[in-house]
């Protein structure tokens, strides 16, 4: 399946992966979804999203005032039900969403903002370990989807580009994740491969043609000021005599 070339190269490579997304999503994006199916905190990588729906269903229950590491605010015996309420169900979402070997990381605490601090101290990633973990995802990602589904490979794509922008990664920009993209959908989609080498080629070749316009440009530009120069000294009568300007040099 081939989609036409838009201009903007990078944008192209993410609504194709997108659009392909949808495609192979799309009978599990029509399929119900159960109140069950939560954020499940199994490792670094998933601390994040697990913490944000931590966070939200805090916020829903108007409770996360109470439920901050880094927050002061302490629920008392003599808060509302509806505090009381909120504050329970993000000990049951905790409890029911964390797996048995990160539970020993907060036993013996009994609010949320203590068991949140405790597994923020040890589960949740540095910035070079997210660093590492987006560069080893690129690693896997680049040989194509051998061993994973195409389904999952195509989405991880989309979930490369924004981790790494958002915590901004040497030598690993959106251009070049969407370059690896490129070389790596050469299997699945060789047409689609084609049509972007094809169109990186053309962009090469106008990128140097517009650079020989440039320097062609500055090089009149300065013959004109050698000209002015040259002819304002045969108006003003000197003691010596004003050089010549190398012209046949400009014209090399």
């Amino acid at each position: 399946m081939v989609f036409p070339l838009l201009i903007y190269p990078i944008h192209f490579i993410l609504i194709h992966i997108h659009l392909l997304s949808i495609i192979y999503f799309d009978h599990w994006r029509m399929a119900p979804r159960t109140e069950g199916m939560y954020s499940m905190l199994t490792d670094q990588d998933s601390w994040q999203v697990w913490y944000d729906s931590i966070q939200n269903l805090a916020s829903i229950h108007f409770v996360w005032e109470y439920c901050d590491p880094d927050g002061t605010r302490e629920a008392t015996a003599k808060s509302s039900e509806s505090i009381r309420t909120g504050i329970r169900k993000v000990l049951e979402q905790i409890n029911i969403t964390v797996t048995p070997k990160h539970r020993i990381f907060y036993q013996g605490c009994r609010t949320p903002r203590e068991q949140l601090a405790k597994l923020r101290m040890m589960v949740e990633p540095t910035i070079q370990d997210r660093k590492d973990s987006v560069r080893h995802m690129y690693d896997i990602l680049i040989k194509g989807p051998k061993q994973v589904g195409t389904e999952s490979w195509l989405g991880d794509w989309l979930v490369i580009v924004v981790k790494a922008n958002q915590i901004g990664i040497e030598n690993l920009l959106e251009h070049q994740i969407c370059q690896g993209f490129i070389e790596a959908s050469k299997e699945i989609n060789p047409a689609f491969f084609n049509q972007m080498k094809s169109q990186t080629a053309m962009r090469r070749q106008h990128e140097q043609a517009a650079a020989r316009e440039r320097l062609v440009d500055e090089r009149l530009k300065e013959m004109a000021r050698m000209l002015k120069v040259l002819a304002d000294s045969r108006d003003t009568p000197t003691d010596y005599e004003t050089p010549e300007p190398d012209l046949d040099a400009l014209l090399e």
